[in-house]
This record gives C-alpha cells, sequence and structure tokens, in this order.
C-alpha cells in the first residue's frame, strides 16, 4: 500500500491531519493535502495520485462535487466523497460525477481502509476493460487500413497510430534503410508533436539497429539506464521503449521503435501482439 498515492481535499484543518495520519498509519502515501477545489484540481494534475478523498464542503469559489467532476473528466482517477452532509440534493448532485464510495464523518480507520481498496479494485477492473476495447478497436482499425486501397505512406501512419494506441504509448516511429552509411531514416511517426526525432540513426551502436541486424523485437524496460539509449530521447522523459525489425520472408525492410514515458510498459504479451502487427507491414 505504501505505493498507493492519495490526495486529500478537506477544508477543516483538523480533520486533514486526523485523515493523513491514520492513512499513513494504515501504510497509504500521501502526496498532499488542500482546502480548495480549485486547487485540488491542479494538484491532481501535476501529482498523479491513485485515489482522491473529496470533501463535499470546500473553501472557495469550488466545491469538491465541482472539482471532482473535473478531475473524473480530465484524469479519469477515482473519487471517494468525504462528508458530514446527508442532504439529499447534495448527494444527488454528487452521484452524477460517479465517485467510487462515500465515507460518513466521523470516520473510523477499518471503513476508511475498506472503502478505499474496494475503490482502488474497482478502478483498475474499470481500467483494464477499458484497455481491452481499446486493444479490439485498435486491431479492427488495423485490419481496416491494411485493406484499404491507400497509399503505402497512409497505410503506414494509420498502423503506427493503431500501434501507440494499443501500447498506451507516447511515440511511435518507422525508420527504413537509406543510403550506403549503414543508417536508418525517418519515415513516419506518430504521438507527440514536439518530441525530437532524428532524421537518421545508426545501425551500429543503436536499440534500432539492434533489432534491425537480428531481425528479433528489443524490448527496453528501463531506458535510462541500457548503454544505447539516446540522449535526446532519455531528456524527453522516454522510460521504456521496443524495437521491432519490419520482416518479409528473408527481407527486413526496416524497424518500428515504440516509446512510453512509463517504464516496464511493454509485457510479453503486448510485445507479441504489437510484432505481428509490425511484420503486416512487411505485406504492405
Amino acid at each position: 500500500m505504501a505505493d498507493t498515492k492519495i490526495l486529500i481535499v478537506e477544508d477543516e484543518g483538523i480533520t486533514a491531519k486526523h485523515l493523513e495520519k491514520a492513512l499513513e498509519g494504515l501504510g497509504y502515501n500521501i502526496v498532499d493535502t488542500t482546502a480548495y477545489g480549485e486547487e485540488a484540481v491542479v494538484k491532481a494534475k501535476d501529482l498523479q495520485p491513485d485515489l482522491v478523498l473529496m470533501d463535499i464542503m470546500l473553501k472557495g469559489e469550488m466545491d469538491g462535487v465541482e472539482a471532482a467532476e473535473l478531475i473524473r473528466k480530465r484524469l479519469g482517477l477515482p473519487i471517494i466523497y468525504l462528508t458530514a452532509s446527508s442532504d439529499k440534493t447534495t448527494f444527488q448532485r454528487a452521484k452524477i460525477t460517479e465517485p467510487f464510495g462515500y465515507i460518513l464523518k466521523p470516520f473510523d480507520e477499518n471503513s476508511l481502509q475498506v472503502t478505499i481498496e474496494m475503490a482502488l479494485y474497482k478502478h483498475e477492473m474499470e481500467s483494464k476493460g477499458k484497455r481491452r476495447e481499446e486493444e479490439l478497436e485498435a486491431l479492427y482499425a488495423v485490419s481496416r487500413i491494411l485493406a484499404q486501397s491507400w497509399s503505402f505512406e497512409e497505410k503506414c501512419k494509420g498502423v503506427l497510430e493503431a500501434l501507440t494506441q494499443i501500447a498506451s504509448s507516447d511515440m511511435t516511429i518507422m525508420r527504413v534503410p537509406e543510403g550506403d552509411k549503414g543508417e536508418l531514416g525517418l519515415v513516419s511517426s506518430t504521438g507527440r508533436a514536439n518530441w525530437d526525432r532524428p532524421d537518421k540513426l545508426s545501425v551500429e551502436n543503436t536499440i534500432s539497429g539492434q533489432a534491425y541486424r537480428n531481425r528479433e523485437p528489443v524490448v527496453v524496460d528501463d531506458y535510462p539506464s541500457h548503454p544505447l539509449a539516446e540522449k535526446t530521447a532519455v531528456a524527453q522523459g522516454v522510460k521504456s521503449l521496443v524495437s521491432f525489425p519490419i520482416r518479409a520472408d528473408r527481407w527486413t525492410l526496416g524497424v518500428v521503435n515504440v516509446a512510453s514515458t512509463k517504464p516496464d510498459n511493454f509485457p510479453p504479451k503486448v510485445v507479441r501482439l504489437l510484432s505481428g502487427i509490425v511484420d503486416g507491414l512487411g505485406t504492405l
């Protein structure tokens, strides 16, 4: 539970301190506390907690229901309401924001822990279901793309976008051999528009070159510590990467790199799925 990060949004200082002490005693990590709804929205975005404990009555112009609605809509984080009120109108407003539970004040530690753990479990299950739906949609999209009478460039762009979605990654790049200097040139890319994408990479001494030469995917779970990591990519926050060769019979046509700002973002199941899709590029 020490890895579970919680943001406390509570307007009563004594209650906030009590909550913080109780939660730390239960093994949770309190990332911050605030008494203002506007501040809660900002902190939720900056700190990315696993869960938000939200008092309905807050200081400032934005109450807890309004803050919770923005956090759920923008960040998809689970919210548990803290309240001493049993007002029906307030509860009807709160229900619309799809909270993951309610804790009535004064609370006890047992009910507090049970409510939090149930909320985290429910959120995890919903997230897995959503990711599965997105994967299936992306796979159908790839099938449709490969069946279209589009140009090679259009099909590549479409497949790269699908790969980015399936892997929940930040950037996907396709490279092919260029010239006679042993370099892989940039052909197409999707993802973060502000990221630097070197025009050329050496086939020697690069992760892309390793995948290209060996005709096997190269998975890097801790990218910054890899001896062949590109300094520009590390500086931009890449934490994990997988490089796939584009295989066609006995030939290797190029590579596709999928990068993420999250470490360990490419488990074996995802790598196998992405590898099959990348091989589809070899049939275009």
